[in-house]
């Protein structure tokens, strides 16, 4: 079975950004998860990171047994649910699951060949982050609350850190440099 890559990190630190940069490289697949809240103006077109549906869809989708986890994060209202391998889309390349350090035991329980890498930035970067995408000011301040336990909690788990305190750019070609030690990748796709 094809070893998974599990990208971990706290809100707001350039999880996404900086997977937008090495899909747009090649060879990786991203395994997109479920929500009930709605996309931010950025989350649109194939490029998106969650498939974004109503609450009565995710509903039907768990009672069929789609999702192998499901969460709700930070006391917030809405669900995340990341469905089982046989329903991901297997265009080939690495598999790519973001999620967060804490759903890390339900990763154990349904893989046995992954590697996590954890991005990181600065605190103050993130809170502005969050800011400038227009979240609400009490979901910043429950997702600041827990930013160094869950940057600990990834560290815990993660077999490489990255610090994405400069452009995505650079950390998704660090990320990448690793990615062909680790995978086997040998070379860079065109």
């Amino acid at each position: 079975m094809t070893p998974v890559l599990i990208i971990v990190g706290p809100s707001g630190v350039g999880k996404s950004s900086v997977m937008s940069h090495l899909r747009a490289r090649g060879g990786m697949q991203l395994v997109s998860t479920w929500t009930t809240r709605p996309a931010r103006s950025y989350e649109q077109g194939a490029l998106a990171d969650h498939v974004f549906v109503d609450d009565e869809t995710f509903d039907e989708r768990e009672r069929q047994g789609y999702f192998m986890a499901t969460t709700s994060l930070f006391g917030l209202r809405y669900r995340y649910g990341l469905p089982h391998r046989r329903h991901w889309d297997d265009t080939g390349g690495l598999p790519v699951i973001m999620l967060r350090s804490m759903l890390m035991p339900e990763i154990v329980r349904h893989f046995k060949a992954f590697h996590v890498y954890q991005i990181e930035a600065p605190r103050e970067r993130v809170a502005a982050h969050m800011r400038y995408r227009q979240e609400e000011e009490g979901d910043i301040g429950t997702r600041l609350e827990l930013f160094s336990r869950e940057i600990a909690a990834g560290r815990q788990v993660a077999q490489r850190c990255f610090d994405n305190d400069g452009s995505p750019r650079d950390t998704a070609e660090a990320i990448w440099r690793c990615l062909r030690e680790d995978f086997s990748l040998r070379e860079c796709p065109a």
